[in-house]
C-alpha cells in the first residue's frame, strides 16, 4: 500500500541517519540482577535497618534494589527495596580461603547469615547461584550498576527511559545502557524513538518487548562534533532533557496543587521541544513527521 511504501522509505531515511543503537552503545546493554530467590535476598528498608542496627558491617552488603514499577519517564528511580548483594567469589576473595566459609560469613556478618539462613535450602537449589548457596550468580557487569547509566523496561506500553547517576541495582525487568548520555536519552524518549521502537520490537499485547537483538536494530543519530551544526544540536538536546530531568524532580517535591499544574505544563512543553529538536535531526519533512505521530 501507498502507506507502507512511505514508511518504508522513511525509515531508509532513518537509516542513513544514523546507526544502529547496538553500535552506538558497542553491543552494552545489560539485564539487572536475577537472583533466584528474592524472597531471601530481596528486603524492605525496616529488615535493612534492623540488619545494620544489629551489626554494622550489614551495611557493606546490601545496596538499593529497584523494581519495575519503580521506573518511570525521565524521572529519578526511587525505591524502599533493597538487595543483600554477595556475588559470586566474594565469599573466597573476602574470606582469605577459610575451610569453613558459613562460620565465617556467621561470625563477621552475623545479622545477614541470620536473615538468610532460613532460606538455606531453598537457596541451594537455585539455578542462579554463586560457588556457595548465600552467593548469586557470577556476573561481570555489576560495577556498571554504581554509575551513570540509562534504565529502561523490558516491556514498555509508552516510552519509559530514566537516567540514574547513583549506586543502585535494578531486576531482571530493567535493563541499563552504561552510559552518560542524555543525548541519546532524548531520542530514547522521544515519539521519534517510539517509532523506531515499535517498528522493530515484538508486540506484546498492548506495548512491545525491547529485546536488545531488535531494540539494537532503532537508528540513532550520529553526531559529527567537528560540525558546529551538529554540535550545536547535540548541546541544545543535552540542554533541554536536563531541564526535563529538573521539572520532573521539582514536580516530585512540589507540595501545592498549583505548583504541580504549572511544572506539568513546563514538562509537556519541554517534551514538545525536544520532539521537535529529533525531527530537525533526523531532518523530517512535515509529511515523515505524520507518519511518525500516527501510531504503529
Amino acid at each position: 500500500s501507498l502507506v507502507d511504501e512511505k514508511k518504508i522509505s522513511l525509515l531508509n531515511k532513518l537509516k542513513s541517519s544514523g546507526i544502529p543503537l547496538k553500535e552506538y552503545v558497542n553491543g552494552k546493554i545489560y539485564r539487572g540482577v536475577l537472583t533466584g530467590l528474592d524472597k531471601a535476598f530481596i528486603i524492605d528498608k525496616k529488615t535493612k535497618d534492623e540488619l545494620i542496627l544489629k551489626n554494622m558491617n550489614s551495611a557493606e552488603l546490601i545496596k538499593p534494589y529497584l523494581r519495575g514499577r519503580d521506573i518511570k519517564r525521565y524521572q529519578v528511580p526511587n525505591s524502599d527495596q533493597f538487595l543483600i548483594f554477595i556475588p559470586k567469589g566474594w565469599t573466597n576473595l573476602n574470606s582469605g580461603g577459610k575451610g569453613d566459609a558459613w562460620n565465617w560469613l556467621k561470625e563477621k556478618y552475623t545479622a545477614i547469615a541470620n536473615h538468610l539462613s532460613p532460606y538455606s535450602d531453598a537457596a541451594k537449589k537455585r539455578y542462579d547461584k554463586g560457588e556457595y548457596w548465600w552467593e548469586l550468580r557470577a556476573c561481570d557487569y555489576y560495577a556498571e550498576f554504581e554509575k551513570p547509566k540509562i534504565m529502561y523496561l523490558k516491556f514498555q506500553v509508552k516510552p519509559v527511559f530514566a537516567f540514574d547517576e547513583s549506586v543502585i541495582y535494578p531486576n531482571s525487568a530493567i535493563w541499563i545502557i552504561p552510559k552518560n548520555d542524555l543525548y541519546l536519552l532524548g531520542i530514547l524518549n522521544s515519539k521519534l524513538g517510539w517509532f523506531l521502537i515499535s517498528t522493530f520490537c515484538t508486540q506484546i499485547q498492548n506495548g512491545y518487548q525491547l529485546i536488545f537483538k531488535y531494540l539494537g536494530q532503532i537508528y540513532i543519530r550520529t553526531i559529527n562534533f567537528e560540525n558546529p551544526s551538529d554540535e550545536a544540536h547535540h548541546d541544545k538536546m543535552v540542554s533541554l532533557v536536563s531541564q526535563i530531568l529538573d521539572l520532573y524532580e521539582q514536580q516530585s517535591q512540589a507540595k501545592l496543587p498549583q505548583q504541580k499544574t504549572v511544572l506539568n505544563r513546563q514538562i509537556e512543553a519541554t517534551d514538545r521541544k525536544i520532539d521537535e529538536l529529533v525531527y530537525e535531526l533526523y531532518n523530517l519533512t512535515e509529511e515523515e513527521i505524520k507518519i511518525v505521530e500516527s501510531g504503529p
